[in-house]
């Protein structure tokens, strides 16, 4: 079983939130500075924001960042990284807990043999799952059938299902 870094993704976030979000309010609103410090601040949110830098970074670089994942750590370090060239001082993660059940999801390989007519057969196959998607309990092994083309085809063999890989085709958005 894998264990994920024991990171704080949550202070982590929260850190990241609270430094990149006013600049990126500040950037949009009109905003009457009140002291030398908040006027800089302001110039610094409109003339030098990286929100949709970090964001792009995030959401399509790193990209899903569940609980106990890689991609979360992945993100905690870079936040990090970012801190410091930012120039923060004291920037450090801390320990949180021992994430038991990892989510990392994303895709998987597997292989489908079979005999048809005296002749062997192999297909290669490719594993998604959704996010949070509940896991299996140890090793499940069943017989392959071809899922569905229509709801209706669905509707009508739902039970015939049960216990079964339902092998689905490539659809057209590219979920399988």
């Amino acid at each position: 079983m894998k264990h994920a870094n024991p990171l704080s993704p949550s202070r982590s976030f929260f850190l990241a939130f609270s430094i990149l979000l006013p600049g990126a309010l500040l950037s949009q609103a009109r905003v009457t500075p009140v002291s030398a410090v908040e006027e800089a601040v302001v110039r610094e949110a409109k003339s030098h924001s990286k929100v949709m830098e970090y964001l792009d970074y995030l959401a399509n670089s790193i990209g899903p960042r569940l609980t106990g994942s890689d991609n979360l750590d992945l993100a905690v370090h870079w936040a990090l990284g970012e801190f410091k060239k930012m120039g923060l001082v004291n920037c450090h993660l801390e320990k949180w807990k021992t994430v038991q059940v990892v989510f990392d999801r994303g895709p998987w390989w597997g292989k489908m043999a079979w005999k048809e007519g005296g002749k062997e057969h192999t297909a290669c196959l490719d594993f998604n799952t959704p996010a949070w998607s509940a896991g299996t309990k140890g090793v499940a092994e069943g017989p392959a059938v071809q899922g569905p083309s229509t709801k209706k085809e669905l509707e009508e063999n739902l039970a015939s299902y049960r216990g079964k890989w339902v092998v689905m085709p490539l659809s057209s958005r590219g979920r399988r």
